[in-house]
């Protein structure tokens, strides 16, 4: 058995695109960058970004009725070898059944507000990805969620998170999307029933727009905390394709919001200027460079810069 497990995990490196076995399909990410960053001087890693591994599927059970199933590992492909060092962490981790009715599963999941942004942030992942100025990008446990059929390229997904997850926060998540085939919309909110008191609420908008070979995107938030006033959090950006290459710019900006779980990394009012050119040389593979720079508002701290290089393979 061993032997065999040996022979399909080389199998999956050398060819690349994703394997499918019956109703299941294996898949993984390695990104990996090269980055220098500093607030003064600059220290150089080897950074390895939410690389994953994955297995995914559905099995039938009846007319109209499926079983659905997703297992999916995070892998620091920089880290020490010993397990102890935590190099491996879970991401979604789900079972539910798939009918006329919609989806139902549970598990680990991202929360609907995180799902709502699509793919508007255009660098996910490293340095500037949004969570780092936005509440909200929660991963949560005890996930017991919902996903409606989309009609008209609207659906509406929600989720509740029992107060027994590893954050101690009770979570109720609500999002309405629709994704058509330029526009992209959504309205997202999550209220949290605090056993931490870090905060009340978060409500969430996100628009991108696509043209033939450019795009713009917008998201607007707004945080209530426990205590205190209200903070707000935007981001925009826009991308050009030529060919192979995409060029991307995107400004965000927060207030240092701090409400429910996994709160934005920088936590004072800051702003962060990205960045980047990214080139694919196949279906699987792209490269990139990318720069960013964060502004402190009148908090005393320096400005912090990243800027990278990276490779990117999909399988």
């Amino acid at each position: 058995m061993k032997a065999k497990l040996t022979t399909l995990g080389v199998a999956v490196v050398l060819c690349a695109p994703a394997i499918s076995l019956a109703d299941t399909t294996l898949y993984g990410k390695a990104h990996l960058a090269v980055e220098s960053e500093g607030d003064s001087g600059s220290i150089t890693k080897v950074k390895s970004h939410a690389s994953r591994v994955g297995i995914k599927g559905k099995k039938s059970i009846s007319d109209g009725l499926t079983a659905v199933y997703k297992f999916e590992w995070q892998i620091d492909m920089t880290d020490k070898s010993k397990a102890s060092d935590n190099h491996i962490k879970s991401r979604n981790m789900y079972a539910g059944l798939s009918g006329a009715l919609g989806t139902i599963i549970v598990g680990r999941h991202d929360t609907p507000l995180k799902i709502s942004q699509g793919k508007f942030d255009q660098f996910n992942d490293i340095y500037a990805d949004v969570k780092r100025h936005f509440s909200g990008e929660t991963r949560a446990d005890n996930v017991i969620g919902y996903l409606s059929p989309k009609f008209n390229g609207v659906q509406i997904i929600g989720a509740y998170v029992p107060i027994g997850n590893t954050d101690n926060d009770s979570i109720i998540s609500i999002a309405g999307i629709y994704a058509g085939k330029n526009l992209f919309a959504s309205l997202a909110y999550n209220r949290y029933d605090e056993g931490i008191d870090v905060g009340n609420n978060l409500v969430r908008t996100t628009m991108t727009y696509k043209f033939s070979n450019f795009g713009v995107g917008g998201m607007y938030q707004t945080a209530e905390p426990a205590t205190g006033d209200s903070t707000n959090a935007f981001a925009v950006n826009s991308y050009f394709k030529s060919g192979e290459n995409k060029f991307k710019i995107q400004f965000q900006e927060g207030e240092g919001q701090a409400v429910g779980v996994k709160t934005a990394k920088i936590k004072e009012d800051a702003n962060t200027i990205s960045i980047g050119w990214y080139r694919g040389l196949n279906k699987h593979t792209k490269i990139y460079l990318a720069a960013h720079s964060t502004n402190f508002d009148a908090s005393g701290k320096n400005d912090f810069t990243n800027i990278g290089t990276g490779f990117v393979l999909k399988f």
